[in-house]
């Protein structure tokens, strides 16, 4: 089974990343701290103080983050990368073969060169989609998604309204 092209087994890795392995010994990542891990298979990062964590993986295989609100993720040269964020995250998915994620309101999400990238995102939010085969992208509220050399880029409101198609490879939910 997927959700937004991305096996539910590897959000659900998300998920419970704060119980699996940490780049810290101690549960997870700090506020305000660069928390990087890399050179690995799995590489599952949690936010120990809940919210503001700086994320960041690299050359594994899989790799997943959760974070309260306020959250950068950074996530590159893996397999699978999935994120789950609160409110205010900034993530950035790249170089991948697949990146899924599920983020609050006013999240700015990023991916490029990767084949598949699917993304909930809550009011507010953008996306950008740059060099992907598939793009699929559910905005819970108002969004914009550009995409620019995506072979498919898909995108639904949640409210059940059509996207609006804005100038500049800008999809939207709700007003351009």
């Amino acid at each position: 089974m997927t959700f937004l092209g991305i096996p539910v087994g590897l959000l659900l890795l998300a998920v419970v990343a704060v119980a699996g392995v940490s780049c810290r010994g101690d549960g997870g990542c700090r506020r305000g701290e660069l928390c990087e891990c890399f050179d690995g298979n799995d590489c599952y990062l949690g936010c120990g103080d809940g919210d503001g964590c700086d994320q960041s993986c690299h050359n594994t295989v899989n790799c997943g983050a959760v974070c309260g609100n306020g959250c950068t993720h950074t996530c590159h040269d893996t397999t699978a990368c999935t994120t789950d964020c609160g409110d205010d995250c900034q993530v950035d998915c790249h170089t991948n073969m697949s990146c899924g994620a599920i983020c609050g309101a006013r999240c700015n999400y990023a991916c490029s060169n990767v084949t598949t990238c699917g993304v909930r995102v809550g009011p507010a939010s953008v996306v950008t989609c740059t060099q992907v085969n598939n793009c699929t992208v559910e905005c819970n509220g108002p969004c914009q998604v550009q995409c620019s050399g995506v072979g498919n880029c898909d995108v639904t409101c949640l409210d059940g309204t059509a996207p609006l198609t804005c100038g500049g490879n800008v999809l939207a939910c709700g007003a351009c």
